[in-house]
């Protein structure tokens, strides 16, 4: 049998892990946006050279309408990732909540300060927008 120091410790190491892991998640969205947010701007990058460049206007209407699409998949594919992980990590902090009091204080006390949250803003605004800007420059070629 163990004895209650021991438990304590795996207890206090389990927290720490949680509380790792959570740090890890949070970090990932954060990147994961971030590579989005590049190719997003690589893309409009390519589409306004080719828009002001291309002397045939066949070609540049096919050239802009396939990046115009793949800028319509890619903000698609970053709204899914983004939403799929903040659920995850959502999650994690909930479990967190159950575990750490002091990072429960600081949620209750935190949440009545703000109206929202710059991760639901990069989650759900960032990729609306460029699915928006790619439908609309697609529609106006």
């Amino acid at each position: 049998m163990t004895s209650p120091a021991r438990d304590e410790q795996d207890r206090r190491d389990e927290d720490n892990r949680l509380w790792a892991h959570g740090i890890h998640i949070d970090d990932s969205i954060v990147q994961r946006g971030n590579y989005f947010l590049v190719a997003q701007s690589m893309l409009v990058v390519a589409y306004s050279i080719l828009l002001s460049v291309s002397q045939q206007v066949h070609r540049l209407a096919v050239a802009v309408s396939i990046i115009a699409v793949v800028g319509i998949v890619l903000a698609g594919v970053w709204g899914y990732v983004s939403w799929w992980g903040v659920q995850y990590l959502r999650h994690v902090q909930s479990m967190a909540v159950d575990r750490l009091p002091e990072y429960q204080q600081t949620r209750e006390t935190w949440r009545s300060r703000r109206r929202v949250s710059a991760l639901t803003v990069f989650t759900y605004v960032m990729p609306s927008m460029a699915g928006v800007m790619w439908v609309a420059f697609f529609v106006f070629i």
